[in-house]
């Protein structure tokens, strides 16, 4: 059997048991279709299947960031050789486990749920090519989505106050520029061919997508809208857990530090009780010197 018509039919199942127990369970609004809900939450289980793979990805990009100053060193050293070049920029990333297309391998991943998806919705669709199940299920102002969002690339009707405008379409857009900026590490400056070559593609990646989803159902469109964000609120979540490296910094000074605080007080505890025991000697031996003057003039 072909894995993506697998997918898809696994897909279609649990497309149909989402919407069904949402249905069940929850009183929606007439704006929003049991079957969005359903597509949204696939959004969300995909995430979370897909987050530990996503962290992955996101901790070679930073750790990508911080060879910049030795990737840098080693275009100047070998500026006139490109094959040397390839071969000191692979061994740096080689010895600090880094891998320079790791940002690829969770889109080899969520391309073939994304193909299933498509399939199960088109077999959900209209017929006679589908079952019917999608039609007229509707997602605020999208009224089917089986179909295309309104937009001067499609001829779906509807759309927010009757225009043509695919706001979904457009939301996904900008979700995707900005995980990708994010996404994205910096330009070396020098001849770093396999790093521009991928600088490129992750720039222009959400405007192909614009114009591919543009044509498909806005179920689709959907999906990929959710899965995006979710992917911009996991990239907040490891930057928020992650120090910078000046805390990192002024923390290991502080740890550095606190032995010798600590060895400090520890020494100076017993020279403070000596003195305070001292002091106290003093005191009683006046007290006695006074006491016998008292009495030899009494």
């Amino acid at each position: 059997m072909n894995p993506i018509n697998w997918i898809a039919d696994w897909v279609t199942r649990l497309l149909q048991y989402l919407a069904d127990t949402t249905e069940s369970l929850v009183t929606l609004p007439d704006s929003i279709s049991s079957w969005a809900v359903a597509i949204i939450l696939i959004g969300i289980l995909v995430k979370i299947v897909t987050w530990p793979l996503n962290a992955t990805q996101m901790r070679s990009m930073k750790a990508m960031q911080e060879l910049q100053p030795q990737l840098k060193e080693i275009q100047a050293a070998h500026k006139d050789d490109r094959e040397k070049l390839a071969q000191a920029q692979m061994d740096l990333y080689k010895e600090n486990g880094v891998n320079p297309f790791g940002g690829c391998f969770p889109l080899l991943i969520q391309m073939p749920i994304l193909f299933g998806l498509y399939r199960a919705i088109f077999k959900l669709g209209p017929p006679p090519s589908g079952t019917g199940q999608l039609v007229g299920e509707h997602f605020f102002w999208i009224r089917d989505l089986g179909e295309c969002e309104p937009s001067p690339l499609c001829d779906a009707v509807g759309g927010p106050f009757g225009l043509p405008i695919p706001i979904l379409l457009i939301a996904m857009t900008i979700a995707q520029m900005a995980y990708q900026k994010w996404m994205t590490p910096p330009s070396t400056g020098g001849s770093d061919t396999q790093a521009q070559a991928m600088q490129s593609v992750f720039k222009w990646m959400p405007l192909m997508f614009a114009f591919i989803f543009a044509s498909l159902p806005s179920g689709l469109v959907l999906y990929y809208t959710v899965f995006t964000v979710a992917n911009i609120v996991q990239q907040l979540t490891l930057r928020r857990g992650q120090k910078s490296p000046a805390a990192l910094s002024a923390g290991a000074e502080t740890a550095d530090e606190s032995p010798d605080t600590s060895k400090s007080v520890e020494q100076s505890a017993p020279a403070q009780e000596k003195r305070s025991h001292e002091r106290s000697s003093s005191q009683s031996r006046k007290q006695r010197k006074r006491r016998s003057k008292d009495a030899r003039r009494g």
